[in-house]
């Protein structure tokens, strides 16, 4: 938007050794380039050649973690599937490197959950909370990169593994990301940019406002309209919530949350809630005391 065009001569170097925030601007660059003047294949050829040197430095972080904006520009790159990509095995690729970052033995050392590397979250001493009713950035931006790229046939499988981890401050973030994301599952929102930014849970990430569902084509003028997640892909995620929380798994969770005094204060009756949403169709719903 100058007079002189910026000019990223700093990647013809050593990308391994780019100070993340330098990593940063290029990926916002290629984001909100994308949305703002088209596809191009300019944006997609460098976030191509960029994307293999950022996947081993993923959970490097200044203000947010590099993985909440790699994954934005991957959704602006790819808005219809990671079909699009002529590259034989990039789908795979992506989704297990990526799509898988959150289970690293970074997050997970020795097998226990690191909160800071995984979740993101920290004990806010002004506030005396650790936040665990809001989804975090990393953790909200993979769940939706499953649930977009996935097929449908391949999303209770993968829900499933999720729900099947036991640690209390993982269930507590998938908890508060599912609640915040049942207007997705549902289709009534359809896009991240209408995310309600002062709602609660929040689900959004570092530079999910831009995704906004208008994908333009800079070379040809075409514009396509596209829903963030495909329905099916939606419709068998609330499927297989519904069927996993009967009112023993829910107590199981429930029970679990106490075994962490902040993840069960934090939540409150948030699980309540959750319970009304996704456990509904079950008899004799449980009541909050």
């Amino acid at each position: 938007m100058s007079e002189e065009r910026r000019m990223f001569d700093e990647l013809l170097g050593d990308l391994d050794a780019l100070p993340i925030a330098e990593l940063r601007q290029v990926l916002e660059e290629i984001a909100s380039g994308t949305v703002s003047f088209g596809s191009l294949d300019e944006w997609r050829d460098w976030f191509l050649y960029l994307l293999p040197h950022l996947v081993p430095r993923i959970h490097q972080r200044d203000y947010a973690s590099l993985l909440e904006v790699t994954i934005t520009a991957l959704f602006t790159q790819y808005p219809a599937g990671l079909e699009e990509c002529p590259h034989a095995g990039f789908r795979e690729d992506v989704l297990n490197t990526l799509g898988q970052c959150q289970m690293d033995a970074a997050c997970w050392p020795d097998g226990e959950l690191d909160v800071e590397v995984c979740l993101d979250r920290y004990f806010i001493p002004r506030l005396g909370l650790w936040c665990w009713s809001d989804a975090n950035g990393p953790l909200s931006a993979s769940m939706f990169l499953c649930l977009k790229y996935l097929r449908a046939d391949e999303v209770g499988t993968w829900l499933r593994s999720v729900l099947a981890i036991r640690e209390p401050r993982w269930r507590a973030q998938v908890m508060s990301w599912l609640l915040g994301a049942h207007a997705v599952l549902t289709g009534a929102v359809r896009q991240p940019s209408k995310f309600d930014q002062s709602g609660y849970p929040r689900i959004d990430w570092d530079w999910s406002h831009c995704l906004s569902g208008d994908y333009y084509n800079g070379d040809t003028g075409e514009c396509r309209r596209l829903d963030f997640i495909p329905e099916a892909n939606r419709e068998a995620a609330l499927l297989c919530v519904k069927e996993h929380f009967d009112e023993a798994a829910f107590l199981d969770w429930l029970v679990s949350f106490e075994t962490i005094p902040s993840v069960e204060a934090e939540l409150a009756a948030t699980p309540f809630w959750f319970f009304e949403l996704y456990g509904s169709q079950h008899p004799n719903p449980i009541q909050a005391t």
